[in-house]
């Protein structure tokens, strides 16, 4: 029962949400990114439309994920070095410009 303590005081801290907010936000954008395009949207990051022109779609996910996954990691290890409230809003920067430049590439791409 303790570890189960852990575990749940783990995922309620804020941070941590924020990080799987983070996350989600990138596995829906990967999604919808797959979904339009087999409705015949197209990729709005050149790159990303790049790497899945000549990679495939194995590689697009896997780039994509890692880019993620990165963003992460470059968060957690500021976390030694900074304060917890501007490690906090590096989070939500992260969160805002995530979402900020899908919807506005989104828009740009498709209307």
């Amino acid at each position: 029962m303790e570890r189960w303590l852990k575990v749940r005081d783990f995922l309620l801290d804020e941070i941590n949400l924020l990080a799987i907010v983070l996350v989600a936000i990138c596995e829906i954008d990967l999604i919808s990114t797959l979904t339009g395009l087999e409705i015949g949207c197209s990729e709005a990051n050149p790159l990303m439309n790049f790497i899945l022109g000549h990679g495939g779609t194995i590689l697009f996910i896997v780039v994509k994920s890692l880019t993620v996954i990165f963003i992460i990691i470059v968060l957690e290890l500021s976390k030694a070095i900074i304060s917890k409230q501007r490690y906090r809003n590096y989070y939500l920067i992260s969160i805002i410009l995530y979402l900020g430049v899908w919807g506005i590439g989104f828009m740009i791409v498709n209307f």
